[in-house]
Order: C-alpha cells, then structure tokens, then sequence
C-alpha cells in the first residue's frame, strides 16, 4: 500500500472519475495525501466521488462534462488550476466501449470510442502538459487496456483506440521529457467494474477467466495502486511504458488451459 504521503500537496484531475476505475484512483490519491479533481460526463456520480474524496479529509472538485471537446478539457484543467492551486498529475481515465462483429460495427459507435478513448486523451494531455510545462514537472498517466495486445472479438474499435492509445504514450514521452513530464499508460485485463458486470454475461466472464492464469476478475484498487506508483516520486524516472496488469492474460496468451494442466499434474 502506497504511504498517506507518497502524493503529499499534489493536485490531480482524473477524467471518468464517476465510477469504476476512475473512482478508484481519486480514492488512491487522496488517501496518499492528494487533492482531486473529479472530471465525468454524469454529475452524480462526480459528485459522489468527490463527497468520499472529501470524507477522507482532501479537497475535491466535481466538473461534468464530455472529455472529448477541447473547450472542456480546457475547462477543467483551468478549474483545477484556479481552485485548487495547479496541476500536478493528470489521469485519462474516461473511456467508452461496445462490441459489435467487426463487419457490422455502427460508425456512430466507432466515432464515439474514438473521441472518448483516444481523442479525449490528446486533449487533456495537450492542455494539461501546457500548464505542467510551465512549472517544468508532471505527470500524465493513461489507462489502456490489455486487449490493445491481444485480439478479442467485437472490440475492434476499442482494441484501436486504445492502441492509439499506447501509441500516443510512447510519442508524448518523448516530446514532453524536456519539460520535466513523465508519460506512462496502465493496460488493464479484465476488471471488476459495474461496467463489467453489466456489459458481460455470466458466459463471457466465465471464458475471460479461463483465459487468465491467476483465475480471477482484477479489482480496480489494484489499478488505483499502479496508478499512485506512477504519480509519485518513486516512479520519476519511469517513462514512455505501458504497463500490463492482467492476470497473465496477455502473457499466456489463449491457451492457459495447457499450463493448468500441467501444474496440477506436477507433484
């Protein structure tokens, strides 16, 4: 567990902060001693979020509003800098997905997860890096996912945002290093979200997980602690890295049936 201090007097916003995984990660920081900006397109649950940010004795705003329209990027980021001090870290949480064969796929749909997943992401990064140059440091960490790596039916335009994604990680490491910016993505597998659970039938989670060595759903505190680690000092000289947190699944690739097999027969 990260120390209450490791994030002492840091500002952060988080896109998609509402529930799930985002919310997770306003958790982490402000238990490691950060204040947050909560940034969602539902108010509730911003606001939700917040109120428990609050209750652990941190600021926190709640801004509404779609990540991926530069006039609200630039929105946020301004608010967190006139109300809470600045802007240290930056997480671009938001994201949105729907499966469909790829011969079939809606192109409203492909337009959205494009926008939210990919296009949300090089906004916020773009206005954020310009307040976080100024002050020459800081942190911007995407959130991914495993199946960027790893082909999974129905996602094709998910699987290609989110490799844009990763791609856009390894670029704005290398540009942003001279101002002191470090530029990391979280690839997570598989993660026990209200999104999740209602986006998947009993069927699918079952095969997820018999495609995962360590046998179970991820949990998003354990995404909330890679994020933290990234955001702190520990991690100032870690850059340009996706950084996988799956169970294995991407490792094993789609077979780990073999390696069960295996091992329960060894003695």
């Amino acid at each position: 567990m990260a120390s209450r201090a490791a994030l002492a007097g840091k500002r952060a916003l988080v896109t998609g902060g509402g529930q799930g995984i985002g919310r997770s990660i306003c958790l982490a920081f402000a238990r490691s001693g950060a204040d947050v900006a909560v940034c969602d397109i539902n108010e509730a649950t911003a606001q939700e979020t917040a109120r428990q940010v609050r209750a652990l004795g941190r600021q926190a705003l709640a801004l509404v509003g779609d990540a991926a329209r530069k006039v609200e990027a630039q929105r946020w980021v301004q608010e967190t800098v006139t109300r809470l001090g600045g802007i240290d870290i930056l997480v671009n949480n938001a994201g949105w997905r729907t499966r469909h064969p790829f011969l079939e796929y809606p192109e409203d749909e492909l337009d959205r997860i494009i926008a939210v997943t990919l296009k949300a992401t090089f906004l916020c990064s773009q206005v954020a890096a310009q307040e976080m140059a100024k002050q020459h440091g800081g942190r911007i960490i995407n959130i991914s996912a495993a199946a960027a790596d790893r082909a999974n039916v129905h996602t094709s335009a998910d699987a290609a945002a989110k490799g844009g994604v990763n791609s856009l990680t390894y670029v704005m490491a290398t540009e942003l290093a001279p101002f002191g910016i470090t530029v990391n993505a979280i690839a997570p597998g598989f993660v026990d979200t209200p999104f999740q659970r209602t986006a998947s039938t009993a069927a699918d989670l079952a095969a997820r997980l018999g495609r995962t060595p360590l046998g179970r759903l991820g949990r998003p505190d354990e995404v909330a602690a890679m994020a933290v680690y990234l955001a702190s000092d520990a991690a100032a000289w870690v850059t340009g890295a996706v950084l996988r947190i799956d169970g294995g699944f991407v490792a094993a690739g789609v077979f780990p049936e073999a390696h069960r097999a295996s091992a329960a027969a060894s003695p």
